[in-house]
C-alpha cells in the first residue's frame, strides 16, 4: 500500500502521512463511478464497501424526503 502525501505540503509535519482508512477515497469513488473497479480498488479497497454504502443512504435519504414532501403537501381532511 503506498504512503500517503507529505504533511509538510499543508503544514502540519515534515513527516509522510501514515496513511489511513479514507486514504485515495475520493480517487476510488471517482474511478468506480466511471466503471474501472480494478482502479478503484488499486486506489482503496474500502470503495467496494463504501460506495454501495453511500448510494443507499442516497436513496433512502431522497425517499424519506420525497414522502415527507407528499404528508407535507398532500391536502388535509377536516371532519
Amino acid at each position: 500500500m503506498a504512503v500517503g502525501a507529505p504533511w509538510r505540503l499543508v503544514g502540519l509535519t515534515p513527516h509522510p502521512c501514515p496513511g489511513c482508512a479514507v486514504c485515495g477515497m475520493s480517487r476510488a469513488f471517482t474511478a468506480l463511478s466511471h466503471g474501472e473497479l480494478a482502479r478503484a480498488v488499486e486506489f482503496n479497497a474500502g470503495v467496494l464497501l463504501f460506495y454501495p454504502a453511500f448510494w443507499a443512504v442516497v436513496v433512502l435519504g431522497c425517499a424519506v424526503a420525497a414522502q415527507f414532501l407528499v404528508r407535507r403537501l398532500a391536502p388535509r381532511r377536516s371532519f
